[in-house]
């Protein structure tokens, strides 16, 4: 029996609005169609939003009683400074699991001081982490933002100070990746950035092993099915394929 985790999903009305209900039952819908029986998802909302806190309280409220299909995941800025109050109060209000920052699209570096405060923070509370990635990638950020990227090495130095915590990392690209001699335990990468990288793809799954790579669809902001097609198309084993899918070590740490 399938039972694929999806760790790259926001949710929300065009343009960027509150999901309600119809929306929230269609990604129930649509992941119960293709196997997904795990959804970490983040409000589009919050991406633009000047007032995140409300965003990410409403949010929070709106997929409460979905929390066995759908983990919400509040989007942090952690340039605003209160940062820290915000992830106490929704891990004390909603039990929150995950948080999520995407500097690229607040529009502040993300230096190694800031990561490791969070992080930190993160381990204190067992949450996981996903953290987007900093270039200039239309798929991830408003071409009209560029915020200096910290680099992939420096992150995997960050993740050093809490080895027991969850860190998910978006939208690095093969190459990036395959630079690395060794990835921490604790680090993953979701696969929504392979999509146009297929033998490159291979080539880092095999370097690094299926373990640390972890299944994200990227929707609604990527065609769904592209990821699982390579995947599905490519030369990885169907074990390695079936460990990215359903979340591996990631899901059980």
């Amino acid at each position: 029996m399938k039972k694929d985790i999806d760790y790259f999903v926001f949710i929300g009305t065009y343009p960027f609005g509150q999901p309600g209900r119809y929306e929230i039952n269609n990604l129930l819908d649509e992941t119960a169609t293709e196997g997904i029986v795990l959804s970490y998802a983040s409000p589009m909302e919050a991406l633009f939003a000047r007032n995140i806190g409300a965003v990410n309280e409403t949010f929070l409220k709106n997929l409460f009683r979905n929390k066995n299909r759908i983990r919400a995941v509040p989007i942090l800025d952690l340039s605003t400074g209160t940062f820290v109050r915000d992830i106490r109060k929704y891990h004390r209000h909603f039990g929150i699991e995950a948080l999520r920052i995407a500097p690229n699209y607040h529009g502040y570096v993300l230096n190694a001081t800031l990561a490791e405060e969070c992080i930190g923070l993160a381990a204190e509370l067992a949450l996981m982490v996903f953290i987007a990635k900093q270039v200039e990638d239309v798929r991830f950020q408003p071409p009209c933002l560029s915020v200096e990227a910290l680099d992939l090495k420096d992150m995997m130095r960050a993740t050093g100070a809490a080895p027991k915590t969850t860190i998910v990392l978006n939208g690095f690209l093969p190459h990036e990746i395959a630079a690395l001699e060794r990835i921490p335990e604790n680090v993953y990468f979701d696969v929504s950035a392979f999509d146009h990288t297929f033998g490159a793809m291979e080539t880092v799954i095999s370097k690094h092993g299926p373990k640390h790579f972890v299944y994200g669809s990227g929707r609604p902001f990527l065609y769904q099915g592209a990821v699982r097609h390579n995947l599905a198309n490519s030369s990885l084993s169907s074990i390695n394929v079936r460990t990215i899918l359903d979340g591996g070590k990631c899901h059980e740490r």
